[in-house]
């Protein structure tokens, strides 16, 4: 007999209720990054050389870990809002349609990649998830004909939000009205895209119900 596999609107296969479980990685993220947040806004200390960012000498003194964890630190309570908006959308969606496996490897790979390329071109890797946060909608955007789920989120208003918020950090930095990483944000833009496509030329891809249909 042959074996049918079922999929949902993501496009990743579905498991019977009882053993499906929700984004646990996606809530563990956000809770981490509110938890942090709020540790440091209580201890009303300069954010330097903390367990969870480092200065350009911790870096390069060997302790790249800080290449991670400085993505769960947030300063501005604003600036933790949108991250974790963002991750609990995004990423909530993404990690039913990818797995959790793929998608700890995305979010670790995305934290670095954008943390790293921040700290090449200014000597500090930045503060925030903004990068993995990118990637997500990188991926997402470029995605969506794969997994169909994700057009409900990524729509054109959603990428319009995304691509201006970009633009409008990249002027407002150069004109000095408040710093971004925008080589963060845009590393991990162009992470999660390059991802989507790899994803979606991939030879052993699973297929859609409709994709199946038409082959048939």
């Amino acid at each position: 007999m042959e074996k049918i596999t079922v999929y949902n609107e993501n496009g990743s296969s579905e498991k019977p209720a009882a053993v499906q479980r929700g984004p646990i990685l996606t809530w563990i993220v956000c809770a981490a990054c509110v938890g942090i947040f709020v540790e440091l806004s209580q201890g009303k200390s300069h954010i330097s050389n903390t367990l969870f960012y480092l200065t350009s000498s911790g870096i390069r003194s060997g302790n790249y870990w800080g290449l991670l964890t400085s993505v769960f630190t947030h300063v501005q309570l604003w600036h933790l809002l949108f991250n974790v908006y963002w991750l609990w959308i995004l990423g909530g969606l993404l990690e039913p349609a990818i797995g959790r496996l793929n998608w700890i490897g995305f979010f670790l790979i995305a934290a670095i990649a954008s943390s790293g390329a921040q700290f090449a071109t200014s000597g500090s890797t930045g503060i925030g998830a903004s990068g993995v946060v990118y990637a997500m909608f990188g991926f997402m955007w470029i995605g969506r004909e794969r997994y169909p789920g994700f057009q409900r989120i990524v729509t054109k208003q959603t990428i319009l939000l995304f691509l201006g918020w970009l633009i409008f950090c990249i002027i407002a930095t150069r004109l000095n009205i408040f710093r971004v990483g925008n080589t963060a944000h845009v590393a991990g833009l162009l992470f999660g895209v390059g991802a989507a496509f790899l994803v979606l030329r991939h030879k052993t891809r699973e297929f859609l119900p409709e994709q199946r249909k038409q082959q048939e």
